[in-house]
């Protein structure tokens, strides 16, 4: 017989065996009779989550600092942990899990267990403890619990030592989605969390012309993929001016998606066309 523990927090594990021909997933939380399951999630724990800055487990000279990052939506899950060097500018991205067909259980005030599943059926499930309105602690992600914070990757907009230019959101420039790699070595689209923040808040605050936004009411969650770095934005539904406009926590919280291309220019994804435009471009020094 085979046994083998599915993630971090022991929550869940899988069984091979010849014997009654047995292979299947086990759920340790599916065996709690006081407590139901419930499709999605609580409000309370919707929206991104991230660690600090914490050292990196590999003992990475080049990349010391980690951070890892939660997502949680009215149905489903995505985390990834994001690798930075020690001026905290971001280079590596690895996702852990992306799931879906989201459910909860209530199992006393402020503690819940998240299930939902992957690509291949594998369930992924979480222990969350709510520790405020802005901080949990997850057991799940990885071996040992870590504490969150709700939009740890947004920052206050301040002045970047690395200025950038004016918008050309009117641009006609574009490229395709199979843009050129980036340079081995460059440091164009390798940025801190605080100038993503500071580059593309232009951006996302021409998107709401009418309302008085700030880069607080949004979360930035920054990958590197393909040797390029993306950036999506989401709203942060339980921020005042969200709540007082009205605005359905059920809706799909993503604003806009950005990236740094290869030249280091910012462009944002046409939602319809699937293109990316540049938007704006860093001065160079």
């Amino acid at each position: 017989m085979n046994f083998n523990w599915i993630n971090g927090g022991h929550q869940a594990y899988t069984i091979n065996t010849s014997y009654h021909s047995v292979d299947a997933n086990f759920i340790l939380a599916d065996t709690n009779q006081s407590a139901e399951w419930h499709n999605g999630t609580p409000q309370a724990l919707e929206g991104s989550w991230a660690t600090d800055y914490t050292k990196n487990p590999n003992n990475s000279q080049q990349l010391p600092y980690i951070k890892q990052f939660l997502n949680i939506t009215d149905t489903t899950t995505n985390s990834f942990v994001n690798e930075y060097d020690g001026n905290h500018r971001l280079y590596n991205s690895n996702t852990n899990s992306n799931t879906n067909n989201l459910s909860y259980q209530a199992t006393s005030q402020g503690l819940y267990v998240l299930k939902s599943y992957s690509n291949t059926s594998t369930p992924v499930v979480y222990n969350i403890a709510i520790i405020n309105a802005n901080q949990i602690k997850v057991t799940g992600l990885t071996s040992a619990p870590l504490t969150l914070v709700k939009s740890s990757s947004t920052a206050t907009t301040t002045q970047d030592q690395d200025p950038i230019t004016s918008s050309q959101s009117g641009s006609s420039t574009a490229s395709s989605a199979t843009s050129q790699q980036a340079t081995p070595g460059t440091t164009s689209n390798h940025l801190t969390d605080q100038q993503v923040v500071n580059w593309i808040w232009p951006q996302v605050k021409s998107i709401y012309p009418n309302m008085n936004v700030s880069s607080t009411d949004f979360t930035y969650m920054p990958q590197m993929r393909n040797g390029l770095l993306y950036v999506d934005v989401l709203e942060n539904h339980d921020a005042a001016v969200f709540k007082n406009s009205k605005v359905d926590s059920n809706t799909d919280p993503r604003v806009a998606s950005f990236r740094v291309n290869s030249s280091g220019q910012l462009e944002e994804m046409d939602s319809t066309t699937g293109s990316w435009i540049v938007v704006s471009q860093r001065t160079s020094k």
